[in-house]
């Protein structure tokens, strides 16, 4: 029984079982987390601008900072997910976001809550990238696309998860003071209770190893254990029944950078993974993936934040009001039952979208999920500026985000197959960074032209989609490109670089 197996190979024959389905659940709890973060200003601020008597443009800085803190660490989480490993960064990044978000529920004033929403957005930025890298590395090539498809369920309960809670919370008369200090108040009541998602997922992950792709290229026998672990949960069996003995190191890349932990090496360490990432072979690839999804999240993240708005306009009804109860001190928020019940709607349908596309997800090229949902919801966002009731209005966005969340994960998955496991989640990471860059602009193009001439918002975004989808034309078909030819060049870029 004893063989030398590589570590795809040895993944196979690991099989499939709960030791993976603990990991799909933490992995799950990273996604939520993300989502909660991502959409819960547009339930607290309403709130929290009555009671800090916060201006409409605060609110707006406030939303920025955010989308900020989450582009400008980006790239940093990459880098220190490759060098240091992927659990070690979710767990820092998760539970340090709980100590963050505790502190915004506490704050007093404007420039508290902007600082405290920089640091979620820099925090949460680890958990909606790395956790693609650490779910993908756990499993073999034939379950690794599914596994990353099926993941994007999660990424559509927050949009369940927050309406229901700010319908049931922040209508609540809760009023606790320290002296003049407004300790606790419905909104950040609701923003506390946001934090056990990432409190769960947190200990989930400490009790989960690193991903044995990563250790294969740091402490080969430390991925021993971890597959023999696995073999363990999966089938109930004793570890010295597991078939591999050995990992074959043959087909394992890696770079001869320094091991000494100095600041010029750390320096080093990253110049490598970005000059790397950044020369031929992988140039052209690192550019397809930031343009394609700068492209879906400026659909995503930015139009995405103002179909409320856009649907309000439609029925000349506010969706979320505040109002002062009697004593002045605290804002009551009044949802419109039918906004309440569209965003149900809408999330169901993605959910359900996300399932269909999981079971989709082998059955095409890794190019054709991606290219067929932008485009669709492209297309989807031009009707919105056609369209003459609110049903049509729903049923636009119940296809727009749909198909934005289902590329959203697609494009997780495809860089995940397309760059090597040394610079794979600094390659995610950097996408990602292009695509909140893309979800500012957007906010910045809503927020200017709303009022302005809203016709030519719609189709900037439809535009820019349409365009992200024709150049998924370009991915290759990463089921069939091996990415041992491409080592041998990165070998060569490394030791360049080190001789210089």
């Amino acid at each position: 029984m004893s063989e030398n197996k590589n570590l795809d190979s040895a993944l196979e024959l690991i099989g499939y079982g709960k030791f993976h389905y603990n990991v799909m659940a933490s992995c799950a709890f990273c996604f939520i987390s993300t989502g909660l973060q991502y959409g819960l200003s547009a339930y607290a601020m309403p709130a929290a601008h009555c009671e800090l008597n916060l201006l409409p443009s605060e609110i707006g800085f406030i939303n920025a900072s955010f989308l900020v803190g989450g582009t400008s660490s980006a790239l940093l989480w990459g880098v220190i997910a490759d060098l240091n490993g992927r659990r070690k960064v979710l767990i820092i990044a998760l539970l340090s976001d709980v100590a963050v978000t505790i502190c915004c529920a506490l704050t007093q004033n404007f420039f508290g809550l902007m600082i405290c929403r920089f640091f979620n957005g820099f925090l949460i930025g680890a958990p909606g990238s790395v956790t693609f890298t650490y779910l993908a590395e756990f499993h073999a090539p034939k379950h690794r696309t599914k596994s990353i498809y099926y993941s994007g369920v999660f990424s559509t309960i927050p949009w369940l998860i927050l309406p229901a809670l700010a319908w049931s919370i922040l209508p609540l008369k809760i009023d606790v003071h320290f002296g003049e200090f407004l300790l606790y108040s419905p909104w950040r009541v609701f923003l506390i209770i946001l934090t056990l998602p990432e409190i769960i997922g947190g200990i989930m992950l400490i009790n989960l190893p690193e991903s044995p792709k990563f250790l294969a290229e740091n402490a080969p026998d430390s991925a021993m254990r971890v597959l023999q672990k696995m073999y363990n949960v999966n089938n109930r069996e004793n570890v010295s029944e597991c078939p591999i003995k050995h990992l074959d190191e043959r087909n394992i890349c890696r770079p001869k950078s320094p091991t000494k932990r100095t600041i010029r090496n750390l320096i080093l360490k990253v110049y490598v993974q970005v000059y790397i990432l950044f020369r031929p072979p992988l140039l052209s690839m690192t550019l397809l993936t930031t343009l394609v999804t700068f492209s879906n999240m400026f659909g995503y993240y930015g139009m995405g934040l103002w179909l409320p708005e856009l649907l309000n306009r439609r029925n000349e009804n506010a969706s979320l009001t505040t109002t002062l109860n009697t004593n002045g001190a605290a804002c009551l928020p009044e949802f419109d039952v039918k906004l309440y019940e569209n965003t149900i709607v809408i999330g169901i349908v993605a959910l359900f979208s996300n399932l269909l596309a999981g079971w989709l997800s082998d059955k095409f090229e890794k190019r054709i999920i991606p290219l067929v949902t932008l485009l669709v919801g492209g297309i989807s966002t031009g009707c919105m500026y056609w369209v003459n009731s609110p049903l049509q209005y729903l049923i636009a966005s119940c296809i727009f985000q749909s198909t934005m969340s289902i590329s959203n994960i697609a494009l997780g998955s495809v860089v995940v197959d397309l760059f090597p496991t040394d610079v794979n989640a600094i390659a995610i990471c950097t996408a990602v960074m292009a695509g909140r860059v893309g979800a500012i602009f957007s906010n910045i193009v809503f927020g200017y032209l709303i009022d302005v001439n809203v016709a030519v918002a719609i189709f900037l975004v439809a535009g820019i989609l349409i365009m992200g989808g024709l150049l998924c034309f370009f991915i290759p078909n990463s089921n069939t490109i091996s990415l041992d030819s491409r080592r041998d060049s990165i070998e060569i870029s490394v030791i360049k670089i080190e001789s210089k």
